[in-house]
């Protein structure tokens, strides 16, 4: 017999990266109608439109836990506990939160009363969603069911996690605008105007994820002389394809690893038997603790730190392919349509490009290279690796680019939106940047409107100046330096150094909120929001 599993997602919400969603879907469709209509039924009439909590799971994370599910075939089966896999968020949306997340789109939603209610179901077109189900609500027989996340999700959760599942399994407040300015895309949402409150709507949110304006290659020229030197590779789609596919196939080994194969157990077996804890009980008695591992498991690789886990995994798959082979046990996938040579042969032309600019970043006295994309660097690969250190070959660049969360996110954004390569870019290295010394300055409409320290850590009193001078040095530094030179909107990161000295140094220019991090701001706050769109006074928290 085989082992059979059941998958059970709860209601799977738009794709984290793209917003793609099942327009179909009940909630995306209640959702469109109650955004056009700008009203909803107050008291026990939301509860006839949506449940009390919304279990919205990312179509991507159900995708990817049910594809390593797959792969993992057969290595759960013989725990019967392990048969149904609850795919649910860990953080289920209340009712109230998604609603607030309208608003805060752009999306004036205003509770009615039941009489306004009934009205606005009566003039429904039948081009509105909503309208199939007028008579239901109409006469209260519609209720969507309450879920929660139940108790195997106990059970399901660890076991993704063991296969290498990272994404998240709840939708977020970015995750729905980025949903809904899809819908726009779609036709089944108009764009949200602009709140009273300043938020950004889900399509300025879009507009600003594929705005070319904050890749690093076009902000750079005109602020070479106040950032460190640079040099980049432009990338090809086939090499963005060959690194997404190689990411693909060191995770299919990783999961070989994680979990034992199926054992054909009326062979003789070997184990090997490790003593992890020696003590005595309460009594006295000796007590001991044991794991048993398959022979197969003991392999040294098991033993490696991650950083060389993933480099073997990463040369593996990389000598398959220079043989013109497929790795061991990893299928192409049904997008892939280059064959392993054409795959060596992307991946070759892309170190090779990044080998020819390295010699000038690891002379004598130098620390080697920063790697970043445009867009991001992989800074939570291998455990921050390239913050501690530059780089100084191309296959650790390469490396680092594959296994990093963040620019794999990238590199799929940019291949389903159709957007062009991001590059390879390349810095100096400065082991004394410190994120203790670094500010994030925020402009709106080309004005300075509010600044904070990077780090959530608070300075050590005896090395920060005082506050006034790092003040009046920042705002001397945007107006002299940046006002002319960064998009309207956007957020700068600078970075002092050891003696606090002027000018501070550019790090790089980010998108604006709610895009990248509002540091010690929080943007679902409104007070702090009307001061990073300029509604309220100029602040510095540090």
């Amino acid at each position: 017999l085989h082992p059979v599993a059941i998958s059970r997602p709860s209601t799977v919400a738009g794709h984290s990266m793209t917003g793609a969603a099942n327009v179909s879907c009940y909630t995306a469709q209640v959702t469109c109608s109650l955004s056009r209509l700008g009203k909803y039924p107050d008291g026990q009439g939301t509860s006839r439109l949506l449940p009390q909590v919304l279990m919205l799971t990312p179509v991507d994370y159900c995708a990817e836990a049910i594809g390593r599910l797959v792969a993992a075939h057969g290595t759960w089966g013989a725990d019967p506990e392990l048969k149904v896999f609850h795919l649910v968020p860990l953080e289920p949306v209340d009712r109230g939160s998604f609603l607030d997340w309208l608003r805060s789109a752009g999306y004036c939603l205003q509770p009615c009363g039941e009489h306004e209610w009934h009205e606005l179901l009566d003039s429904l077109p039948p081009s509105d969603p909503l309208s199939m189900f007028r008579q239901a609500l109409l006469s209260g027989g519609l209720a969507p069911p309450d879920h929660g996340p139940g108790p195997d999700i106990t059970l399901t959760c660890p076991l993704l996690h063991r296969l290498g599942v990272r994404r998240h399994s709840s939708l977020t407040e970015d995750g729905l605008r980025l949903q809904l300015s899809w819908l726009v895309q779609a036709g089944m949402l108009d764009a949200a105007p602009s709140s009273s409150h300043g938020s950004i709507s889900a399509a300025d949110i879009s507009e600003l994820m594929t705005s070319m304006a904050f890749r690093f290659e076009n902000w750079y020229p005109a602020l070479r002389a106040h950032t460190f030197e640079s040099s980049w590779v432009e990338m090809q789609t086939t090499q963005i394809e060959m690194l997404l596919h190689l990411r693909r196939a060191m995770d299919t080994i990783a999961v070989g690893l994680a979990t034992a194969p199926a054992r054909d157990r009326s062979k003789p077996q070997s184990f090997t038997l490790r003593v992890d804890k020696v003590g005595l009980s309460a009594d006295g008695a000796a007590r001991h603790a044991f794991a048993v591992r398959d022979a197969a498991r003991s392999l040294p690789e098991n033993q490696l730190d991650e950083h060389a886990r993933r480099r073997s995994q990463f040369d593996a798959v990389l000598s398959a392919w220079c043989s013109d082979q497929a790795p061991a046990g990893v299928r192409a996938g049904s997008n892939v349509h280059m064959p392993p040579r054409a795959l060596w042969q992307a991946y070759e032309d892309l170190r090779s490009s990044i080998a020819d600019l390295l010699p000038k970043f690891n002379t004598s006295g130098t620390d080697g290279a920063f790697l970043r994309l445009s867009t991001r660097s992989p800074k939570d690969a291998l455990d921050g690796l390239s913050l501690h250190r530059g780089v100084r070959t191309a296959e650790e660049a390469l490396l680092l680019l594959t296994v990093s969360d963040r620019t794999t996110q990238d590199l799929r954004q940019a291949l389903a939106l159709g957007l062009d390569p991001p590059s390879v870019i390349l810095r100096a290295f400065d082991s004394e940047v410190e994120v203790t010394r670094e500010f994030r300055l925020f402009v709106y409409r080309s004005q300075f409107v509010a600044c904070s320290a990077y780090s959530q850590e608070r300075q050590a009193v005896s090395s920060t100046p005082d506050r006034s001078d790092v003040d009046r040095m920042l705002c001397r530094f945007f107006e002299q330096e940046l006002q002319d030179r960064v998009p309207p909107e956007c957020a700068v990161d600078v970075c002092f150094n050891v003696a606090w000295t002027y000018p501070p140094t550019l790090i790089e220019v980010n998108h604006p909120p709610p895009v990248a991090s509002s540091c010690r701001f929080d943007w679902a706050d409104p007070g702090d929001r009307a001061i990073l769109v300029g509604r309220r006074s100029y602040e510095l928290r540090m």
